[in-house]
């Protein structure tokens, strides 16, 4: 290869690194706090008990960026908007080009609170789950469903993955019908969830 092929190459990669470079800075200051979390430590199984409710005083709080960016936040306060739901009664899984995937076991069921045992009739948590089907890798551990206002949906799916405890949260607008993953947590389980960025 000669001198010049390779300054050439060196001149190419160095334009790549210096935009992505760039990029990573403009996503980071233009990005804005779209959600607030608050999360506890939650080690056993599905269903979530009241019991967390003890746990609040040691909860954490986090901030979650349009980027999907986290950081630390401060306490907030707003009411329960909980609805835990049993996966293994909701969903089968099956193998797909070397994948996990899921698929609900019923296409018309009852969607049911474990703790209070209502079934809860509102179909826009039918929908998110249709969407987070589609997304997902990894069989369920915990399914557990927010609901903020009149348009605001959220799920926090917990992966059932041998030590992980890892769970994605999710978004869904009944309104406009957007769907978005909003973050990975490595640890803990959501409680609550606020949104600040209402064009979001």
């Amino acid at each position: 290869m000669s001198k010049k092929v390779q300054i050439i190459l060196l001149s190419t990669l160095g334009a790549i690194f210096l935009a992505l470079a760039l990029y990573k800075v403009y996503s980071n200051v233009t990005a804005k706090k779209a959600f607030e979390i608050q999360v506890v430590n939650e080690t056993s199984s599905s269903p979530l008990s009241e019991a967390e409710d003890l746990k609040i005083k040691k909860a954490k709080y986090y901030s979650i960026y349009s980027n999907g960016k986290i950081e630390k936040a401060s306490p907030f306060k707003i009411k329960k908007q909980t609805v835990d739901v049993d996966p293994t009664i909701l969903f089968d899984s099956y193998t797909q080009n070397n994948e996990t995937r899921i698929k609900l076991k019923k296409k018309n069921y009852k969607l049911k609170d474990q703790n209070s045992k209502k079934v809860i009739t509102d179909p826009n948590y039918k929908r998110l789950i249709n969407r987070i089907v589609e997304d997902v890798r990894y069989e369920a551990y915990t399914l557990r469903l927010f609901k903020e206002g009149n348009s605001s949906y959220y799920a926090y799916y917990r992966i059932n993955a041998g030590i992980s405890n890892a769970g994605y949260l999710y978004y869904f607008n009944s309104k406009n019908g957007k769907f978005a993953k909003l973050c990975k947590l490595e640890n803990g389980v959501v409680v609550r969830v606020k949104k600040l960025d209402m064009q979001y």
